[in-house]
């Protein structure tokens, strides 16, 4: 069994802060985690939703099936901070603390390690939270499912790209870090909760204008 310490996921941590990617470009992010929890022992480690990854924990089929899922991606942010792990990648950082949250899920999979279960538990490592795509991509994904990649094939696909002998999780958990409150303290509430946004559209319609009469333009548009 793999004796962990704070200080090796505060490091892991770090690191994902150093080197964010974006959503839908977390393959540096995926490789990473991956080889990080390997010295967890899942039962196995897949790539879904073209930049995530599924773990799982446990072998009994007669109990529950639980699963939880922490965001990858990076938000398109300059950082301006200046500690030792900082962004190196220029207009991009961490900004929403998703290198927080999948720290966090790798370090359930250390608990996990060993652990007699009565279930199965799936860790998800979900990509593109942000432009809200990762999701659809990780359902749609054909390895998204407890059958054993090798026994993957097209004939076993729906039209909509889901099994159907898909197993459904009895449980499902997610998380997202929420500043104001106390070290240690964990919120929760019935129903939805801060797991929603609301997005529009703005289009501006005008003439057009020369660079040297850009001052008509932000008439326009004021």
């Amino acid at each position: 069994m793999v004796t962990s310490s704070s200080d090796m996921f505060i490091r892991f941590r770090q690191e994902l802060h150093r080197y964010p990617d974006v959503s839908g470009q977390e393959v540096e992010t995926q490789q990473r985690i991956k080889t990080f929890v390997q010295q967890f022992n899942p039962v196995f480690i897949r790539e879904v939703g073209g930049t995530g990854l599924l773990l799982q924990y446990g072998t009994d089929t007669t109990g529950p099936v639980t699963l939880i899922r922490a965001d990858t991606d990076a938000l398109p942010i300059q950082e301006v901070n200046t500690f030792g792990h900082q962004s190196t990648k220029p207009g991009v950082s961490h900004k929403c603390g998703h290198d927080g949250h999948t720290t966090i899920l790798a370090r359930v999979a250390s608990l996990l390690t060993g652990k007699p279960l009565k279930g199965r538990v799936y860790l998800l490592f979900q990509p593109a939270e942000e432009t809200g795509q990762g999701a659809q991509a990780v359902l749609n994904d054909p390895l998204f499912d407890i059958i054993p990649p090798d026994q993957v094939t097209p004939d076993r696909v729906t039209p909509d790209r889901i099994f159907p002998d898909r197993v459904t999780p009895d449980r499902v958990f997610a998380l997202h870090n929420l500043p104001g409150f106390e070290q240690g303290v964990i919120v929760c509430k019935p129903g939805p909760f801060t797991a929603s946004v609301l997005s529009m559209i703005v289009t501006f319609t005008g003439k057009g204008w020369a660079a040297f009469l850009l001052s008509g333009l932000l008439v326009q548009i004021g």
